[in-house]
């Protein structure tokens, strides 16, 4: 026959209210917790979209001054003869 764990015991000889108690303390700091984490992870994926959209806009403004200055040499060889 299986033999109960000291905590087991313990928690026979606890009233129902107090273990009620222990679980609403319990439930709440694993909320808390939860929340941490996911502000944490939010934090970081809020910092890798900054980032990315910064190398984005740098990329995006590269390519237009580009295609700009294609354009004004392309304007330029075909007004060139006027």
């Amino acid at each position: 026959m299986a033999t109960d764990t000291p905590a087991q015991e313990d928690l026979r000889d606890r009233s129902l209210g107090e273990l009620m108690k222990q679980l609403a303390d319990e439930t709440t700091t694993l909320l808390k917790q939860e929340i941490e984490l996911v502000r944490a992870e939010l934090g970081q994926k809020i910092e890798t979209a900054k980032s990315e959209a910064g190398e984005t806009g740098t990329v995006a403004r590269t390519e237009l001054t580009e295609a700009a200055s294609r354009t004004k040499a392309d304007a330029s060889s075909r007004f060139a003869h006027v």
